[in-house]
C-alpha cells in the first residue's frame, strides 16, 4: 500500500466517523418544527378542553341549583295541601 493511499484511506475513515451522525442530525432538524407545530396544537387543544370542561362544571351547579328551587316550589303546594287535609 502506498503512502497516498494510505493517507486516503485514513481520510475516507476519519470522514466517515464525522459525517455518521448527520444523517439523523439531519432528519430531527426536519422533524423539530413539526413537533413543535404539534406541541402547540395539543396545548391549545387542552386550553380549549380545560375551558369546555369548566364551562360544563358551571352549568352542572347552576342546573343543580335550579332543579332544587324547581323541587322546593312543586313540594311546597303539595305539602300545604296535606297540612290541609290533616288539620
Amino acid at each position: 500500500m502506498t503512502e497516498t493511499q494510505k493517507m486516503f484511506e485514513k481520510f475516507t475513515a476519519g470522514h466517515r466517523r464525522a459525517t455518521e451522525g448527520i444523517e439523523e442530525m439531519s432528519m430531527e432538524l426536519m422533524s423539530a418544527p413539526m413537533r413543535d407545530e404539534e406541541k402547540e396544537r395539543l396545548e391549545n387543544l387542552r386550553a380549549e378542553l380545560d375551558s369546555d370542561r369548566q364551562r360544563f362544571t358551571e352549568s352542572a351547579i347552576t342546573f343543580g341549583h335550579e332543579r332544587a328551587v324547581l323541587e322546593v316550589n312543586i313540594l311546597r303546594p303539595s305539602v300545604s295541601r296535606v297540612l290541609f287535609f290533616v288539620s
